[in-house]
């Protein structure tokens, strides 16, 4: 039973259990010891052990299965219809939800155990994670939570959104071109890393309230700098990620305020507050609808569905 302390006692690994669940609750299933999303329609590796165990699924054969690899955007925060279940809906096959609230290429590349299910699937979608959720310089990513840095000397780590201010505002046009260019390099290098990892049919997801030309190398502002997420990610990291993939499903939509309202106590966890919360960060039902369709798009083409 998911219990309030089982919560609490995974809050340290950017779960989004206790936060949501005065709004929404998530079921999830465990695979290489961390928890994912699971949808009605979501696939266990784990429970599955029947002979020819990842075998190629024909096409056209029901049961098909989709691997989604990517950060808040696939977990699907306070929404019931993520991309990962419409998709699998649209097409009438399997999800295997792996999106990770602060997840880089980083989060894959270190859990071969997940690889091993992606690989084990028809195709991957792989969306863009946070530009600033790669290793860069002196610091060091968390393991689990990829945005969070942890700077030289330091034991804990902190939001590399809160260090890279700090860079930000005492550097100078030039330093800050810099730093840019140096992150989108290394994000560049380790989103081919990942994608050389997984062996079946790729599709890159752009899931953004921008364009991913609507950037600047120095910017006005730290915001300006750092664009809106995917952060950082400009246009020659852009196509030289989408080259190395067998297609591209492109969702743009500006953002618009949704107001969130507390579940009725007796369905929810207790100790958590009450009220209403408005939320312009994460995607809306109308940019999670655009991604699910064109998603749906591209998976249809390269599968020949």
């Amino acid at each position: 039973m998911l219990t309030y302390d089982l919560i609490k006692s995974y809050a340290d690994r950017r779960y989004y259990m206790v936060r949501d669940l005065p709004f929404i609750k998530y079921e999830y299933q465990q695979l290489s010891g961390f928890f994912f999303r699971k949808h009605p329609n979501s696939w266990n590796p784990v429970a599955e052990a029947s002979p020819g165990f990842g075998a190629a699924v024909q096409a056209g054969v029901p049961g098909r299965r989709i691997a989604f690899l990517g950060g808040a955007q696939l977990f699907g925060i306070y929404t019931e219809d993520s991309v990962p279940f419409g998709v699998a809906h649209q097409l009438s096959c399997q999800c295997l939800n792996l999106g990770a609230g602060g997840a880089g290429p980083e989060f894959y590349i270190g859990r071969p155990d997940l690889i091993k299910y992606v690989n084990q699937c028809d195709a991957a979608v792989i969306a863009f994670m946070a530009g600033r959720s790669v290793s860069v310089r002196d610091y060091t990513i968390s393991p689990n939570a990829n945005n969070h840095w942890k700077q030289p000397g330091n034991t804990s780590y902190t939001d590399s959104l809160k260090i890279l201010q700090a860079l930000w505002e005492s550097g100078t046009d030039a330093s800050r071109k810099e730093l840019g260019d140096e992150i989108r390099e290394s994000y560049t290098a380790k989103m081919l890393q990942l994608i050389g990892l997984i062996d079946c049919p790729k599709v890159l997801l752009w899931i953004s309230q921008r364009h991913h030309h609507e950037i600047s190398d120095s910017g006005s502002s730290f915001g300006n700098w750092i664009g809106r997420f995917p952060y950082l990610i400009d246009t020659p990291c852009f196509e030289r990620l989408i080259r190395a993939v067998d297609g591209l499903a492109y969702a743009v939509s500006p953002p618009v305020p949704r107001i969130l309202t507390a579940m009725p106590r007796e369905q929810r966890c207790t100790n958590m507050p009450n009220g209403r919360v408005e939320d312009t960060y994460y995607p809306n039902e109308y940019l999670t609808n655009l991604a699910t369709a064109e998603t749906t798009r591209e998976l249809r083409r390269i599968l020949g569905l």
